[in-house]
């Protein structure tokens, strides 16, 4: 009377059935069904068609000082050139000289010409111009050769001083690398006097607070 077998039976046969009705149901799911194709009807609205952009030229303000000050500088170099091509244009003089008379020596008979008579030709020679520059030249470069000569004297003279003072400075620094050794220095003598202090009494340590 106390055995459950009639309900297990009745319980495997429920498990059984549902384990059924979830495979029946996951085949189902599997089965590949396609969808209906869509009704392409037309009812979008009318497109509006807006006007294609106008195309401008994008211009900066560095761009624009840029072409004034490049416009400037083109005219300046414009009136330089014209002024470098007016200065290079040859204007020749009228030749007056060409319808003034000749130049005509006027003789002066006096005291000095009437004794140069009795003269030789060296004697009579008076110096020019070019002479008397050629002179000048020739006792300027003479007076510039013994500045030089002057210049040079002393640089070879400042050079023989400054190398004996170099070698003076060498010297003297080798002189100072060598070691040399310094003094003892002596101090006061160290004089030893006896203590005044008592002379310590040996205790024994109370290591425990039981004594």
């Amino acid at each position: 009377p106390f055995s459950f077998d009639s309900r297990d039976k009745e319980m495997l046969e429920k498990k059984e059935q549902k384990i059924k009705a979830v495979y029946e149901m996951e085949k189902e799911a599997r089965k590949f069904v396609a969808n209906p194709l869509p009704e392409f009807v037309p009812n979008l609205p009318a497109k509006k068609l807006k006007p294609a952009t106008m195309i401008e030229e994008f211009i900066l303000e560095t761009d624009k000082r840029a072409a004034i000050q490049h416009e400037k500088w083109q005219k300046l170099l414009e009136e330089e050139m014209l002024r470098d091509k007016e200065s290079r244009t040859f204007k020749a003089k009228p030749a007056s000289v060409l319808n003034n008379e000749p130049f005509v020596p006027e003789l002066q008979h006096n005291s000095s010409t009437l004794c140069l008579h009795g003269l030789t030709n060296e004697e009579r020679h008076v110096p020019t111009n070019l002479e008397k520059r050629a002179t000048e030249w020739q006792q300027r470069n003479k007076l510039i050769l013994k500045h030089q000569e002057e210049i040079e004297r002393h640089a070879l003279e400042n050079q023989k001083i400054r190398m004996e003072e170099e070698e003076k400075e060498v010297k003297k620094m080798r002189d100072q690398m060598v070691h040399q050794a310094q003094p003892i220095k002596s101090g006061k003598p160290l004089k030893i006097e006896p203590s005044n202090k008592p002379v310590t009494e040996p205790k024994s340590p109370n290591f425990s607070k039981r004594l």
